[in-house]
């Protein structure tokens, strides 16, 4: 076990936080694949599923830079990485994430925010969190 003294957890919010470091440096392939290795954890929590969320962002944003790939495949990574950053907010909420405060401002989460499935996603939260 690479970190014996740490609940699985936080192990994943680390490896998380390092797919969001990555795409905000422009590395959106590195990132998404990291992000897809810690996916596939059963011990994920609503904050990794959030940072991972971010990193899909990043990565939508990224992607759209990189002049290796052609348009055609640029826009479409965009649109991949933008639909799957919506999808783990969704299930980030869906674990307990609680801060729809930082959701709303989060600088990391902007190249999604007017996305009107980011835009449904915060006012269906918000609906369910004013009952």
């Amino acid at each position: 076990m690479l970190y014996p003294t740490q609940p699985l957890g936080m192990v994943t919010q680390s490896q998380a936080m390092l797919a969001v470091l990555w795409a905000g440096n422009g590395d959106h392939a590195r990132a998404v694949v990291q992000a897809e290795e810690v996916q596939t954890s059963p011990h994920i929590t609503g904050v990794a599923c959030y940072d991972l969320a971010c990193a899909h962002s990043l990565a939508s944003a990224a992607v759209n830079k990189d002049i290796k790939l052609s348009a055609e495949k640029r826009s479409k990574l965009v649109e991949d990485y933008a639909g799957r950053a919506v999808t783990l907010l969704t299930k980030a909420i869906a674990k307990g994430y609680p801060d729809i405060a930082d959701m709303k401002t989060d600088r990391d989460i902007n190249p999604i925010r007017n996305r009107p499935e980011f835009q449904k996603l915060l006012r269906e939260w918000e609906r369910s969190t004013s009952r």
